[in-house]
């Protein structure tokens, strides 16, 4: 069953290696998968990790926070940044089943 929960996020590194990041928040969606002792698995672990939406954060007082479209290649960035082995989601998303 996958659960569903708001990432926020500060400094992301979007373009690695540019100083490039970003601030806001995602809608994160995941599954947990059940733990499989017989394989040396003892407990549950995140899988299937989804990001259903971004919201970048403005950067001054006369700009105002953008929701970004799914083909934005602002959010590809971000969704890749996320997605891709970050540990700081991973632990949040297990966060959010635990409470």
């Amino acid at each position: 069953m996958s659960q569903e929960f708001t990432y926020y996020f500060d400094d992301l590194e979007i373009v690695k290696g540019l100083a490039v990041y970003a601030n806001g928040e995602a809608t994160i969606s995941y599954n947990m998968a059940p733990p499989d002792p017989e394989v040396g698995i003892f407990s549950g672990y995140v899988t299937d990790i989804d990001v259903m939406s971004v919201k970048i954060y403005a950067s001054g007082q006369k700009d105002e926070d953008k929701v970004l479209n799914h083909n934005d290649w602002l959010y590809n960035l971000v969704e890749q940044s996320l997605t891709d082995n970050n540990p700081r989601v991973e632990q949040a998303c297990l966060d959010d089943f635990r409470d």
